[in-house]
């Protein structure tokens, strides 16, 4: 005989535990038998009916909620002669495929696991098995024995349990040692723990573990003791997936390696009963501890003493010719409050160089050197941050007195400073001082002179001449000279010179305000040529006035990363201003002047993105300026060249081409630039652009170039006169957009910038285009759409996808709005898997709402399923036509073989 039934497997479950359950009924209604209760993600593989009806209730709280369930069914027809496939337990393994009445089937567990009880399953004369199919539990506790294993907490995958005090006892061969391996491992950190033990107390364990961080590989177990105990405690509230370990035996050694000091050597390989190993520190370290260490006998045969180690102490004395002097605790941080003394004395008429092969202290810290036995001697410099690294210093006697102090602040790496001997006969090369030059080098003798000089721009800082001072010591009567960037100063009667920032090549200083001023002879005129110029755009504003500042003639105000072109005075005056911020500082600039007689103006040079007509410079001549498309003409377009007594100049000042910040735009086609393009555009601009078209046209806008900085600076375009119309795009990066249109004759471009990095910012090409068609409509989430032509009269259909609902009008057709535009006569539909449905077909699927979102909290929804009573044999599953027998079970296996392919299709979950 054949019956229909109801046959559902589920492709995804994912509810909150305990909490939203789904309750399966093998029946028209909620009074018929339960089939089972389900929540979390722990379900069966697959259920079948006892008829052509099942029920499902999905029953939700008002708090949490999560993905929900996707459930496939299908109309099966079954043997009456046989029970229904009892299924398999998650986590377990499966005996035997035979389901006929009088056969069973029995199951076994994945390691870790334990089955719920161990008796086979009949299939009895009612067609039912003896015994609901058993589970495969990860249990709280229990004795584990043998040379292999796994132990699991509680519910594992599933979150454990809160209050659990759970204790595993693992025993392995007599005389072996338990090697505990971690797989998974997460706790509530500091609330649950795993305790592990080797001698039965748990009141001083081997290991106590919490927290997510997977321990290490763990070796338990006296010599002589074969047995290890895990103690598992949970607190009251917050619970996590748990831990998956495997245990196995091995062999106890005599002696484990015991390592070597950090910082240290060790003689010695041999770690059996009685052997010794000894132990030294590299220079610059002290022994902590014993030297030597022997392996002893007895228990899991410890060695006698803990491992030595090689510690960096506070204050040293060193003796030798050459060695190693270390900051406490290096190459860890040093500790607050530390008053450390130093001090080197190598062999009579000898002196000491010393340097930093490391140096990183906190603010606040230092360290002096002293040239000499005490702290009452020469003091050869006070060191902090990262001021000794690339340093030598020399003394003038065989002694060095070294003082570290640290505050009650912040604390850093330290240093490690390297120290040897050398013959006192002559003064050490005092060497050259950055962006300067000798002059002069007499040798470095007793009695002998170097004379230092300036690269052009610098000032020279200390005494130009230094002398090797005769005695029983061997220095330089002054130290090395500098040479300095200054902020600010004067030049007269110089035909030519330089003028750095401060401090240049390094970046200036903050909050500065420093005035050049150059005057050349009367008649003369002042050239300004940059060789370098970096600062923060729009902040730190380098200013540069015809004359002194109150004649109010500006000539040029700069600031960015572009490298100015020339400027030139018309005055025999010039002022050069540069004003810092508080923030960001760059590498500066660095300026060439020179000076020069005026017998005409001044070539007054093409405009960047520009082109000029005329080449006259003599009195009275004009040129005119025109720039590229995009731009604008900041300026006049017509200038002349004007002569005031011995002044040649521009009347008015020749103008630049800039790409403007926003504008309206009014023509059929054109440019858009972000501003100051090619090159990159400013910090913190907000920029807005309106392009409007003749009514009956919409706007095409290509995009030429495109790159601006990820993240943090935009290109919006709207479809509108303004940023409330519908956003049509938000872009930033360097990826090439595709062409955009607008649906109407107007469009809103906004571009952002922040506050730091730059990109060279975008070029775009606007045209306007006669509407013929509709645009695309676009696709709906869980659905499909039919149709591609977009054309008037044309149509596009949706569908949604298996267990989905359709919510609106499924076909839309393009047609002449009343506003003369073509448009869709409707808007789009939505597919949405709702609350509840009755579904009547041979197959289909059952959603949880929102699927694939998060099921919406306080709902009771309620799928009713009727499959047909009469099923057309489809060859999917092939009913068996013939009386069973248990001589020919060849028709039994084509169900389990379908069954089975259902499984390897991936549709089956475990």
């Amino acid at each position: 005989m054949e019956a229909k039934k109801v046959f559902i497997y589920i492709n995804r479950f994912q509810t909150e535990l305990n909490y939203d359950v789904l309750e399966v009924h093998d029946g028209p209604n909620l009074l018929s038998p339960l089939l089972g209760s389900y929540n979390g993600t722990q379900v069966p593989q697959f259920l079948f009916s006892s008829s052509n009806f099942i029920y499902l209730l999905f029953t939700t709280d008002n708090s949490r909620s999560n993905n929900g369930f996707k459930i496939h069914y299908e109309s099966v027809t079954v043997n009456t002669y046989s029970c229904l496939d009892p299924g398999i337990p998650v986590h377990g393994r499966r005996y035997g495929h035979d389901f006929s009445i009088g056969s069973t089937v029995s199951f076994s567990c994945d390691p870790g696991y334990r089955l719920s009880h161990e008796e086979p399953l009949l299939c009895e004369k009612n067609h039912w098995w003896s015994h609901p199919l058993p589970t495969c539990d990860a249990l709280c506790g229990g004795d584990v024995r043998g040379p292999s294993g796994t132990i699991l907490s509680p519910g594992y995958p599933e979150f454990y349990p809160n209050s659990l005090n759970c204790t595993w006892t693992v025993d392995v061969t007599h005389g072996k040692g338990v090697q505990f391996n971690f797989h998974t491992f997460h706790l509530e950190d500091h609330h649950d723990y795993l305790l592990i033990t080797e001698n039965g107390s748990f009141t001083q364990p081997l290991a106590r573990l919490t927290g997510s961080d997977l321990p290490p590989t763990i070796n338990a177990g006296l010599y002589g003791n074969f047995r290890a105990q895990l103690r598992f405690i949970s607190d009251f509230s917050i619970s996590y997936e748990g831990f998956n370990i495997t245990f196995s035996e091995y062999n106890l050694e005599p002696c484990e390696d015991p390592g070597i000091p950090q910082y240290g050597s060790r003689i010695g390989f041999n770690f059996g009963v009685g052997d010794t190993l000894t132990f030294s520190c590299s220079s610059g370290y002290r022994l902590e501890g014993t030297s030597e260490i022997i392996c002893l006998g007895g228990g899991r045969r410890v060695w006698s003493a803990p491992l030595p180690r090689c510690v960096a102490e506070c204050g040293a004395s060193a003796t030798n010719n050459e060695g190693i002097l270390l900051s406490p605790n290096y190459p860890l941080n040093y500790e607050n409050n530390h008053e450390c003394i130093y001090s080197i004395q190598v062999q009579a008429g000898k002196g000491i160089n010393i340097s930093a092969r490391t140096f990183h202290l906190a603010q606040g810290d230092v360290l002096k050197i002293y040239d000499g036995k005490d702290k009452t001697t020469h003091l050869l410099g006070a060191f902090t941050g990262a001021s000794m690294r690339g340093l030598t210093l020399s003394s003038t006697s065989n002694q060095l007195w070294l003082e570290f102090n640290s505050d009650s602040e912040g604390t850093d790496e330290g240093f490690q400073l390297v120290y040897t001997s050398f013959e006192l006969s002559h003064c050490e090369d005092p060497g050259i001082p950055q962006f300067g030059y000798k002059i002069s080098d007499q040798g470095h003798f007793a009695g002998s002179t170097i004379i230092y000089g300036c690269n052009p721009g610098y000032t020279l800082h200390g005494s130009s001449l230094l002398k090797c001072m005769t005695g029983e010591r061997r220095a330089w009567d002054y130290p090395l000279p500098s040479c300095i960037a200054e902020c600010g100063g004067r030049f007269k009667g110089e035909s030519s010179g330089r003028i750095l920032s401060p401090g240049y090549p390094f970046p200036y200083d903050n909050n500065l305000r420093c005035m050049w001023m150059i005057e050349v002879d009367p008649g003369n005129i002042v050239s300004l040529q940059f060789l370098a110029f970096d600062t923060e755009a729009s902040h730190d504003i380098l200013r540069v006035w015809d004359g002194p500042p109150e004649n109010e003639m500006l000539l040029k105000e700069i600031s960015g990363s572009l490298i100015p072109e020339g400027i030139h005075s018309t005055l025999n005056i010039v002022t050069i201003q540069f004003d810092t911020d508080f923030y960001i500082s760059k590498s500066g600039f660095a300026i060439q002047f020179s000076s020069s007689v005026a017998t005409a103006c001044r070539d007054p040079g093409v405009p960047m993105n520009g082109t000029r007509n005329g080449d006259g410079r003599e009195p009275g001549d004009t040129v005119v300026f025109q720039c590229d498309p995009g731009y604008e003409l900041q300026g006049e377009e017509r200038i002349t060249c004007i002569q005031v007594e011995n002044r040649y100049f521009w009347q008015p000042s020749p103008p630049v081409c800039i790409a403007p910040c926003g504008g309206n735009l009014t023509g059929s086609s054109g440019f858009i630039l972000s501003p100051n393009f090619p090159h990159p555009y400013p910090h913190s601009r907000d920029c807005d652009w309106t392009i409007t078209v003749n009514a009956d046209y919409v706007i095409s806008l290509a995009f030429i170039s495109f790159s601006i900085e990820p993240n943090y600076d935009f290109l919006y375009i709207y479809d509108g006169p303004d940023s409330n119309s519908p956003l049509i795009g938000s872009f930033q990066d360097s990826k090439l957009p595709e062409r955009i249109e607008s649906s109407s004759n107007t469009m809103h471009l906004a571009f952002r910038s922040d506050g730091s990095v730059s990109y060279t910012g975008f070029h775009l090409e606007y045209k306007a285009k006669l509407r013929e068609s509709c645009f695309d409509p676009g696709n709906i989430m869980n659905g499909t759409r039919l149709g591609m032509d977009y054309k008037l009269g044309s149509t596009v259909t949706y569908y949604c996808d298996a267990g989905y609902v359709l919510q609106g009008y499924s076909t839309l057709t393009c047609i002449m709005g009343d506003d003369g535009r073509p448009g869709w006569n409707r808007v789009l539909p939505s597919c949405h898997a709702p609350c509840g449905s009755r579904s009547t077909g041979s197959e289909g699927t059952v959603l949880s709402p929102n699927y694939p979102k998060n099921y919406s909290v306080g709902h009771n929804c309620v799928y009713s399923i009727a499959v047909p009573k009469e099923f057309a044999d489809t060859g999917v599953l092939k009913a068996q036509r013939e009386r069973h027998s248990r001589e020919d079970k060849a028709e039994d296996m084509r169900c389990i073989n379908w069954l089975k392919k259902k499984k390897n299709s991936g549709n089956w979950r475990r």
